[in-house]
């Protein structure tokens, strides 16, 4: 019975999920992240790389913050589309790789479509097609261009008489057969010269994918689609990866804000701070907001949509 038990055990222990990262590792994560959508990518990189080293194993409901919600822990995937905010290709290539090889973030849709959108723009590009030469048919030999100087004209080469008969005009005889026979060598010889060489391209096989929309719509439609499904956090992403491109994805951006705030229980008041700010740069901007009744009234109250 005991060995039972304790067999039991061992096989809940082995499929139990991993422990989450360490309190510090979860602060430097949270805090690079924040830095990230703040557009502090250069504290954000810090933060993010401080994560890593902690804990590199990114999960999806990871462990909870501040409020009901759980948390992903997707450090490498921040980390990349922060490097790329920076200039850093490669760096930002290493690590949205890493997180791709994880697989963690391909659980959120959008998530996964801004990484796969970030690693086209990070790697580099295709290679160009190299050019093959051709090498040209060889000519004649000299044996055969002296054989065809030399040769008798065939009956076929002589001149046929006119159809309504007469004589038939003949072409003067040279008075020296070599130097005759030399100019049909010489002019042989010009017309067998080797053509040059011919380069034949052929591209490597390159699978093109299908041609992406603009990036500022499918982030807008992305991140608008992602806020009313309560998935605040992806909207965030999707939203802050513009860098303010349009008013409209900044008027978003402040209703994910205004959002996340209240569903973490009104905590962090730098969040509620951004997310004014936020809407006032849209609204300065000129932003088509979503019609008021369709917003949460708690969320209307805080960022002083009538």
């Amino acid at each position: 019975m005991a060995l039972a038990m304790c067999a039991a055990l061992l096989v809940h222990v082995s499929h139990a999920s991993p422990a989450p990262p360490d309190e510090q590792t979860r602060q430097a994560y949270i805090e690079g992240r924040q830095a990230f959508f703040s557009g502090e990518y250069r504290s954000a990189a810090e933060k993010l790389r401080q994560a890593t080293a902690g804990d590199g194993r990114e999960e999806l409901n990871s462990f909870r913050w501040r409020g009901l919600n759980e948390e992903d822990y997707l450090p490498f995937f921040y980390l990349g589309l922060t490097l790329e905010k920076t200039g850093d290709a490669p760096g930002a290539r290493r690590a949205l790789e890493e997180s791709l090889r994880q697989g963690a973030v391909e659980g959120r849709a959008s998530l996964g479509a801004l990484l796969h959108a970030a690693l086209g723009r990070v790697r580099p590009p295709t290679p160009a097609p190299t050019a093959t030469p051709v090498p040209a048919q060889p000519g004649p030999s000299s044996d055969a261009l002296v054989a065809a100087a030399t040769a008798t004209p065939s009956v076929s080469e002589t001149a046929s008489p006119p159809e309504g008969g007469g004589p038939v005009p003949l072409a003067p005889a040279s008075s020296r057969p070599e130097e005759a026979a030399a100019a049909r060598f010489e002019r042989l010889r010009a017309s067998a010269v080797a053509p040059p060489v011919a380069w034949k391209v052929t591209p490597p096989p390159v699978h093109v994918p299908p041609a992406p929309g603009p990036p500022a719509a499918d982030g807008l439609r992305t991140g608008f689609f992602a806020l009313f499904a309560g998935r605040y956090e992806e909207a965030e992403a999707a939203l802050a990866a513009l860098g303010g491109e349009s008013p409209e994805a900044r008027g978003l951006l402040a209703l994910a804000l205004a959002s996340r705030y209240l569903a973490g229980g009104e905590r962090e008041p730098e969040i509620l701070a951004r997310a004014r700010e936020e809407m006032l740069q849209a609204r300065a901007g000129g932003a088509r907001l979503p019609r008021a009744r369709d917003l949460s009234p708690r969320v209307r109250r805080l960022l002083g949509i009538s």
